[in-house]
């Protein structure tokens, strides 16, 4: 029988322990967070406290999201902030563009009011002479 030598003994210790203090899964963010959190949470959602098939209840827990539910909120978020945003753009260009206009209405009718006292002055000192 041969004995294994001390590297390989070492060697196997290193790689054994490793595999054993490596989580099977990264622990979830959403895991154990109150109901308010995990609404709040992006990447979670609640669950209702259930009674599966077998008779056994399931109490109420936070899940996480899917990626790509989690990406598509992400997209919808973005979205809505860019339609936001062009929304109160055009809002402000309406309201720049409408009150040019009404400047621009105003002026002619100052315009079109100076006029209109000019021959009414300029009559009058005609009838008058």
């Amino acid at each position: 029988m041969q004995i294994p030598s001390l590297k390989t003994v070492l060697s196997s210790i290193v790689i054994l322990s490793s595999l054993t203090t490596l989580p099977a899964s990264a622990a979830s963010a959403c895991k154990g967070i109150s109901q308010s959190a995990c609404d709040n949470s992006n990447s979670c959602y609640w669950v209702s406290g259930y009674k599966r098939a077998d008779g056994a209840s399931v109490k109420a827990h936070c899940r996480t999201k899917a990626k790509s539910s989690i990406s598509k909120a992400a997209d919808k978020k973005s979205s809505s902030t860019k339609t936001a945003a062009k929304k109160e753009t055009k809002n402000l260009t309406n309201k720049t563009a409408s009150s040019a206009k009404q400047k621009a209405t105003d002026t002619k009718k100052a315009a079109s009011t100076k006029n209109t006292t000019k021959k009414i002055e300029s009559s009058t000192k005609k009838s008058s002479s």
